[in-house]
């Protein structure tokens, strides 16, 4: 009886879920087929990911993601670290504290993203 306010989030877990797993079978659907505007798609299988692979701009560009992925998780780790330990713990500070760092949260990525794109 205990475990029966958990069935309550099953249907979000599920279409959560989809949401997420509908896409990523897309792409993988797209990556084994060669897709151009107004034809075809051509089945392909593994070709797509062996020019990649073997393409040096690929491991070049990827090289540089890892480092700056390395770097800015350098820089952001320990500066998490300082903002939650210098939060106030209790009090109306805490609480509106809270509610500054919750903000942006709210803001959904694809309407970041789509302003930033109309601006440029």
């Amino acid at each position: 009886m205990r475990q029966r306010p958990w069935l309550f989030m099953l249907p979000a877990l599920v279409l959560m879920s989809l949401s997420a797993f509908v896409p990523l079978i897309t792409v993988v659907n797209y990556s084994v087929h060669h897709v151009f505007s107004g034809t075809e798609p051509q089945f392909v299988g593994m070709d797509n990911y062996s020019e990649v692979l073997h393409d040096s701009n690929f491991r070049g560009a990827l090289f540089r993601q890892l480092g700056f992925t390395f770097a800015i998780l350098l820089i952001e780790f320990p500066l998490g670290l300082l903002v939650a330990l210098a939060m106030p713990r209790s009090g109306r500070m805490a609480s509106v504290s809270l509610v500054l760092l919750g903000i942006p949260l709210l803001i959904p990525y694809n309407v970041v993203g789509i302003v930033h794109a109309a601006g440029t």
